[in-house]
């Protein structure tokens, strides 16, 4: 019955043919596992809350030259985040948020809000 509907099969001739088809197919699956998966983050990311604590700052400067030949300093602020779950993260915040903070202090993003603020610590540990 199926050929009957499909008259030709598309089918590789040779192992070359069968190689590049097995290739390009794995590739085309991985690509699209990770553009689905930046899509998905990237729609769940203002629901997302978390907070976690201040374990190192980062400041870096760099010097760009735009099509004039005018340099331009570009600044960035990271701050590293330890989680509760024991995982580090580096999140670029802004310089506000980063002079107002020191190693130790708990920072957050609520629910609904893009921007990372300093939070107090809900989960105080008991000594």
């Amino acid at each position: 019955m199926l050929p009957e509907i499909i008259p030709e099969m598309v089918m590789p001739e040779t192992w070359a043919e069968a190689v590049f088809l097995l290739v390009f197919a794995t590739g085309l699956l991985i690509f699209l596992y990770q553009f689905f998966k930046k899509v998905i983050t990237g729609l769940a990311y203002p629901f997302v809350t978390f907070e976690g604590e201040v374990v190192a700052r980062n400041f870096k400067t760099r010097i760009k030259e735009d099509e004039e030949g005018k340099e331009i300093v570009v600044e960035t602020h990271n701050l590293d985040l330890r989680f509760p779950n024991g995982k580090i993260r580096t999140f670029a915040v802004s310089p506000r948020l980063f002079n107002s903070v020191k190693e130790g202090d708990w920072v957050g993003k609520e629910r609904g809000s893009l921007k990372i603020k300093k939070v107090t610590q809900k989960n105080k540990k008991k000594k």
